[in-house]
């Protein structure tokens, strides 16, 4: 299966050469291995990773400290408060999963609330550190990103928030969105792009999914004409029960619609000329 970031590369490549990409934020990168191969789709940028699982930041640091100083490995969480947060780890041993790691990347700043049919889920409570990614900005620990890569379990609003003004120097957005709330209290897809689309529009779906989906988000300084197309098409699919192009493919969606409706029309008993 080719990495979404081959994809990403080919439609940044409208707007700005690849090698322009300087900044990626990771964040939620569970193992590194999505910085690795983002490295490799953009030769000239660097990679902060954020992992907060005690668990698996091992890995990430391992990745970090291979990869010639390109990649930063921090062991904390993103959020919208500095301090200290409540982080619920995926308890591996106990938890019912077909990963055979136990699917750490399950681990969420929100408890699991037991719908999600697909996986059964059982955390474990840590503390971990947390800060806003406008506090590490403003710090000069790590300049603004130009693309951020969002895979953190139901927490993205509380990230995105953290960014404050620094929101809006962010060219693209890669994020995991949800359909259907898997943790307690979590935002669903159209929370998180209604309070992005102040600054970004709805560019694509990159892989799609029943329960969750990932989307890619590019800057209103890149608009033309076809991406605000594009937004609200997306929005109106995203808002119906239809969900073209975000629950299936266009493909397998259109064939699901037109064999529903289809099978629904009575044929006529003589089909003879």
């Amino acid at each position: 299966m080719t990495h979404p970031s081959a994809k990403i590369k080919k439609i940044l490549s409208g707007w700005l050469e690849s090698n322009k990409i300087e900044m990626i934020w990771e964040i939620g990168s569970r193992d590194g291995e999505d910085a690795k191969v983002l490295l490799e789709a953009f030769p000239n940028s660097s990679v902060v990773c954020f992992e907060p699982n005690p668990d698996t930041y091992a890995l990430v640091e391992r990745v970090s400290l291979n990869s010639g100083g390109r990649i930063k490995a921090c062991n904390i969480a993103l959020s919208e408060q500095d301090g200290r947060v409540l982080f619920y780890k995926i308890d591996r041993s106990r938890t019912r999963t077909s990963w055979v790691d136990g699917n750490p990347g399950a681990s969420s700043l929100f408890l699991a609330n037991g719908s999600y049919t697909i996986e059964e889920y059982v955390q474990i409570p840590v503390e971990v550190e947390c800060k806003k990614a406008s506090t590490l900005i403003e710090s000069n620990a790590f300049r603004a990103p130009d693309i951020i890569w969002v895979d953190v379990q139901g927490a993205e609003l509380l990230v995105l928030r953290g960014f404050n003004q620094f929101l809006a120097v962010i060219g693209s957005i890669y994020i995991e969105l949800s359909l259907k709330a898997v943790y307690h209290n979590q935002p669903l897809a159209n929370d998180v792009i209604k309070f992005l689309s102040k600054n970004f529009l709805w560019h694509s779906v990159i892989n799609t999914g029943t329960w969750q989906f990932d989307a890619l988000l590019l800057n209103r300084r890149m608009a033309s004409p076809s991406l605000y197309i594009r937004h609200y098409f997306f929005v109106w699919s995203l808002k119906s029960s239809i969900g073209l192009g975000i629950k299936r493919s266009f493909s397998k969606r259109l064939f699901h619609y037109l064999s529903k409706h289809l099978n629904s029309i009575r044929m006529p008993l003589n089909l003879k000329s």
